[in-house]
């Protein structure tokens, strides 16, 4: 999302509610990630004495216990029978994400026959 120019969105968001309020204003930033843009916009936007909080900071594993993450190497032509395959093994009754690098490829994987599970596609219009 960075390289798509989130970074600006955000710039220019925080820019016009900043010029446009009258009065004191109290911004509360988010993020799953922190890179140094992040802290860069906080310093611009928010008052001197602003507060980072880390909420996953003391875990001594970042993952949550109930998460499995599973790897396996297969070739690029059988990777949707591959992922097919996990969600009848691993996927059980619960749900699971699967993170694509494309829209096209999430629409690919929401299209696919082999696939048997109930599947909803989520993504912007990134090509």
């Amino acid at each position: 999302m960075l390289q798509l120019g989130f970074k600006e969105d955000v710039d220019r968001l925080l820019k016009t509610v900043r010029d446009t309020v009258k009065g004191d204003l109290q911004f509360i930033l988010c993020s799953a990630t922190v890179p140094r843009w992040i802290k860069d916009m906080a310093s611009a936007y928010l008052k001197s004495n602003w507060k980072m909080i880390d909420l996953a900071k003391d875990l001594k594993s970042k993952t949550q216990k109930n998460i499995n993450h599973i790897s396996i190497n297969c070739p690029y032509h059988n990777r949707t029978q591959t992922l097919a395959d996990i969600l009848v093994i691993y996927g059980g009754l619960g749900q699971t994400i699967v993170f694509c690098s494309t829209k096209a490829e999430a629409n690919a994987l929401l299209l696919s026959e082999k696939i048997k599970k109930d599947i909803e596609v989520m993504h912007g219009d990134i090509p």
